[in-house]
């Protein structure tokens, strides 16, 4: 199959829905496609499907371990990163967490993954409202869209690591890799990596605008503290933010064959 194909049938029955290409897994369906105008008949045996990446943890070496996490949105499983630390705990001295493809996601999954490498007083950032930016507008005229200077003025919500109580923060060496494709969540880890001394940041420029991240995506045109129930983090980082810079992809696939340090 290939994109632009039109699916109309499914063993010979017109398709008006993906309930007539669905079955159980491993049988098999003769899907009629529409491709360039002619009828095209193709075997397929069903399979699961699913558009979510799951994060993997790979070892480098045996001190050296690679965790790759595609969002913090949905997708991003808070369990499976519980077991991939634990496979961490007595054996890596050095962790890399590859963020540079993810754009972001829920807060409560920034800190639960914060929580694994940051003590739990740690500062995060700040987490403001639509209540706070109303408030911070009626004493500024001149209100601009700017949550630092919200933050500052009207306070907000911090943001802390979140763990379970019996579990200790990996302490062996961290190194967080960031590129174009890392966005909001993605960003404040890096950055709060950065503000607590806890390790490096290294990649090229992240997606952030001027010294702010919104908590949303910024090619949604979210605003930050704007929208009902919504909210921004105050933390500078982004296009402000200076850091080293690498390809990352040529640096994942030199730590695979042994020569980034």
């Amino acid at each position: 199959m290939k994109v632009g194909d039109i699916i109309i049938k499914a063993n010979g029955e017109k398709v008006d829905g993906p309930e007539k290409v669905r079955g159980p897994k491993g049988t098999k369906v003769e899907v009629t496609l529409l491709r360039d105008g002619k009828e095209i008949t193709l075997p397929i045996t069903r399979n699961e499907f699913s558009l979510i990446l799951k994060d993997e943890l790979e070892w480098v070496d045996p001190k050296t371990a690679l965790l790759t996490i595609n969002t913090f949105a949905t997708g991003y499983d808070r369990n499976l990163i519980d077991k991939y630390f634990e496979q961490l705990d007595g054996k890596a001295e050095s962790l890399i967490i590859d963020l540079h493809g993810n754009g972001g996601g829920a807060v409560i999954n920034l800190a639960h993954l914060a929580g694994k490498v940051l003590p739990a007083k740690a500062s995060l950032g700040t987490f403001i409202t639509k209540y706070h930016a109303d408030e911070y507008k009626k004493e500024n005229p001149g209100f601009k869209d700017d949550p630092i200077a919200i933050a500052q003025e009207k306070g907000g919500w911090p943001i802390t690591p979140s763990a379970r109580r019996e579990a200790k923060p990996f302490a062996g060496d961290v190194v967080v890799l960031i590129g174009p494709g890392s966005a909001s969540a993605s960003e404040i880890f890096a950055a709060a990596i950065e503000d607590n001394k806890r390790g490096k940041v290294i990649g090229g420029k992240s997606a952030g605008r001027d010294e702010h991240v919104d908590m949303r995506m910024e090619q949604h045109g979210a605003r930050p503290g704007m929208e009902n129930g919504q909210g921004a983090d105050a933390r500078r980082f982004g296009a402000g933010r200076q850091h080293d810079s690498v390809d990352v992809d040529g640096f994942r696939s030199a730590i695979r064959l042994g020569h980034a340090q």
